[in-house]
């Protein structure tokens, strides 16, 4: 069994691709949920990215953006409640 200082961080995404890693090493699809590699089904996690305007902007515009999550419990640590910021030329392109 997996302790907390052998589970990888989550959120992690396959770099050609962009799937998170841990949908990847999983069976299932997006109507019926996944089950990881280890078993394990995946859950997923809101996760509040703060927006900002530009790049050398100090402050949040007040905007958050919520971004689902998946992980696997056994396997991966949890989201974090906040994330990255996103700044609002990387939000736009998205």
């Amino acid at each position: 069994m997996n302790t907390e200082k052998e589970k990888r961080p989550s959120g992690q995404k396959e770099p050609l691709t962009d799937i998170y890693l841990v949908i990847s090493e999983s069976t299932g699809n997006s109507q019926v949920g996944y089950t990881h590699s280890c078993g394990t089904d995946i859950i997923c996690k809101t996760v509040d990215h703060p927006v900002f305007n530009n790049l050398s902007s100090e402050c949040s515009t007040g905007e958050s953006r919520i971004i689902w999550t998946p992980y696997c419990p056994h396997c991966e640590e949890a989201p974090a409640d906040i994330g990255d910021i996103i700044y609002k030329s990387e939000q736009s392109a998205n």
